[in-house]
């Protein structure tokens, strides 16, 4: 039996952003960055990974998350093609449809998390410690990010591509 299902626990990277799609359909997009294990053979700290959601209650739920929030995010692992100019870009996503935040990030001090309703512990819930998000201009997919990704956008508007 075939099964993609997907469970992140992350730090937010890129804030949730809406965006119509010619469709109708809206779209709620945002970048979590998630801890690899220190022992990991590339020696990258983390990866960036694009999410989106076409749920509107979900997309209500995150438009309140703040960069360096602590999140979990359900959903199914999408690659999405986009034809352009130059060729096609393939970029993979996670379609959430579940979504909660962990801890809430301190405003006034990086680096300490706040205590969310919940009632889970504060602590450090950085993904990196160097604040990147770990990523070789990625999303976490193959080749270049399309400019519908978080990824993409921040490289077409003169980023660093990270999530």
């Amino acid at each position: 039996m075939h099964r993609n299902e997907v469970t992140l626990v992350g730090r937010l990277s890129k804030p949730p952003r809406r965006k119509e799609l010619p469709s109708g359909d809206v779209m709620t997009m945002w970048g979590l960055a998630v801890r690899r294990p220190a022992e990991h053979p590339s020696g990258k700290k983390a990866d960036g990974i694009a999410c989106v959601t076409f749920d509107a209650e979900v997309g209500a739920q995150v438009a309140g998350w703040r960069v360096d929030d602590v999140v979990t995010v359900e959903g199914a692992l999408h690659q999405r093609y986009r034809g352009g100019a130059g060729g096609g870009v393939s970029t993979y996503e996670v379609e959430v449809r579940r979504a909660n935040r962990l801890r809430a990030r301190d405003p006034g001090r990086r680096g300490t998390a706040v205590t969310a309703s919940d009632g889970s512990a504060s602590g450090d819930g950085s993904a990196a410690g160097d604040g990147s998000a770990g990523g070789e201009g990625s999303a976490g997919g193959e080749g270049s990010p399309g400019r519908d990704t978080p990824a993409g956008r921040d490289a077409a508007e003169g980023g660093e591509g990270r999530v």
